[in-house]
């Protein structure tokens, strides 16, 4: 929820009474790079933000209705300190708050709270519908819910959904045996898009080709990126005669199945992105694993969650790859090459290191040769000048060379 806020501009301040609490949470969203940036989110404890404001505060209370904490015992008719203090912690807490607060606490927490004390008020409050500014509203309804079944919730359900849908869970380690039967079971499963980096296509494709064809009959979009052409492996079977048919006929094949399929030279990525909401990340080739378990030993992790899968297709650049040129003087699809950034025209800033993302580019480039006989019956070969630059800001490093 306070990614979500803070992606609108709203300054977040999550609450909690208990330092160990704020001490978790903080090296978490640290761990993240969740903190430290503008519009500010920060935690700590309702002391420590007394005298402060933000747009949304989320007051997370760390009860869980089994045994009764601070805000839980909190009652300011109590002559004690305990409940005195823990009602005062939770009045500080929510005050913080100039927009929105969010009360975070176990169901039973609030239904078994004491007559008089703050959660009992608080739930009284929740109870009077529909002009109540206390809403309740149960997370357990809302996690793991599709995008299909959101439309019936009310507003603030639906904001809350969404909020969730940045949640991101992994269900399984896969290994090179294991990995496979989930796949082909999500592939199976999808019902928009599958994205699929697999830099090689050997004999694993012809066990997972039929399960994208079904998919496309499904109306599923399909995009694959693999390496191109001029990859040794694939060179290496094309000139063998025992490979070479089948090393022919599989990429003709897969542009067969898929929407868009585009060749990357010198690619390593293995991914694969079901629905923009499910990812399997790690080392193994979906398309070329050696099957019956000759292959090497393998990871692939799936984790679900819509906001971690539009970052990973954005990481990839993924929109951008939908639609390669054609190259005007040979027709051939581009393929997409990384380039180096002249040190001159680096950002000062990256001058300094030799990992700076600024100090890549990626460029659309015509694959085909040329053969030329020289007068002395000689023959050379050379490669077609035409690029373009993958983002058009980035189209200054390409010089005077002709334009895709």
């Amino acid at each position: 929820m306070a990614e979500r806020h803070h992606d609108e501009g709203e300054s977040v301040g999550i609450v909690t009474p208990y330092k160990v609490q704020a001490q978790v949470t903080h090296d978490w969203l640290h761990d993240q790079g969740r903190l430290f940036r503008t519009p500010v989110v920060e935690v700590g404890t309702a002391h420590r933000f007394q005298g402060r404001e933000f747009d949304v505060v989320i007051l997370d209370l760390v009860e869980d209705g089994v045994l009764p904490g601070w805000a839980a015992a909190g009652d300011f008719k109590d002559a004690r300190p305990f409940p005195r203090d823990g009602a005062r912690l939770f009045n500080v807490g929510a005050t913080r708050a100039r927009q929105r607060v969010y009360v975070l606490a176990a169901w039973d927490a609030l239904a078994r709270a004491a007559s008089g004390t703050v959660l009992a008020q608080l739930r009284d409050m929740a109870r009077t519908e529909p002009e109540a500014l206390v809403r309740g509203v149960r997370s357990d309804q809302l996690l793991g819910l599709s995008a299909g079944e959101s439309p019936g919730l009310n507003p603030l359900q639906q904001e809350i959904w969404q909020a969730f849908e940045g949640h991101v869970r992994y269900s399984a380690i896969h290994d090179e045996d294991t990995y496979f039967p989930d796949a082909l079971d999500a592939i199976d499963q999808a019902r928009h898009s599958i994205w699929l980096w697999s830099p090689w296509y050997t004999k694993r494709m012809w066990e997972v080709l039929p399960r994208l064809h079904d998919a496309r009959r499904r109306g599923v979009r399909i995009h694959l990126f693999v390496t191109n052409e001029s990859d040794s492996l694939l060179q290496r079977q094309l000139a063998n005669p025992a490979t070479a048919a089948d090393a022919a006929r599989r990429l003709p094949e897969l542009k067969a199945v898929a929407d868009t399929v585009v060749e990357i030279k010198d690619m390593h990525q293995k991914i694969l992105v079901i629905d923009e909401q499910l990812c399997f990340l790690g080392s193994l080739n979906t398309l070329s694993h050696a099957p019956g378990g000759r292959g090497r030993r393998e990871i692939m992790v799936p984790f679900r969650g819509r906001r971690f899968a539009r970052h990973i297709l954005d990481h990839e650049n993924a929109d951008l790859l939908l639609h390669p040129p054609i190259c005007p003087d040979h027709g051939a699809q581009a393929e997409l090459r990384k380039y180096t950034i002249p040190f001159k025209q680096r950002p000062a800033r990256s001058r300094q290191t030799t990992s700076h993302p600024a100090q890549r580019y990626f460029v659309w480039a015509c694959p085909a040769r040329t053969t030329a006989v020289g007068p002395d019956g000689t023959t050379s070969t050379a490669g077609c000048n035409r690029r373009k630059a993958l983002r058009p800001d980035e189209a200054g490093y390409l010089g005077n060379q002709p334009p895709l």
